[in-house]
């Protein structure tokens, strides 16, 4: 049954499944269908996937482990998605870059850093 796996997956990420409904923009219902037997739809899996940085199978079949020493290196990655997810200064950061091309990145990183006091050439 789907909703718990996804609670399972919630529980082990220390995040509620309210919390995940919201941050993806869900209707809190949707997780009581869940807990009456019904199934997300593909995009709603997705999206997801996506917020916990899993795949769709992953997320399905609840085996989020990673082989070959992998957790070990997407533990940052898992720290920097917490971070993203908690701030809405951080989405509105990635929001505005998003589609920007390399050279506009590198400007708006050397606006960041010269508004931190921390700009060097």
């Amino acid at each position: 049954m789907f909703v718990k796996i996804f609670e399972s997956i919630c529980e082990a990420n220390g995040v509620s499944p309210s919390r995940v409904l919201d941050s993806i923009g869900m209707n809190r219902s949707s997780y009581t269908g869940w807990k009456q037997g019904a199934e997300p739809t593909n995009e709603t899996k997705k999206k997801i996937a996506d917020y916990f940085g899993i795949t769709v199978r992953q997320l399905m079949s609840g085996e989020t482990e990673q082989a070959d020493g992998a957790a070990e290196d997407d533990a940052e990655l898992a720290e920097l998605l917490r971070e993203f997810r908690d701030s809405p200064e951080l989405r509105t950061l990635f929001s505005v870059s998003k589609g920007a091309t390399p050279e506009e990145l590198r400007k708006y990183a050397e606006v960041i850093k010269a508004l931190r006091g921390t700009y060097r050439d």
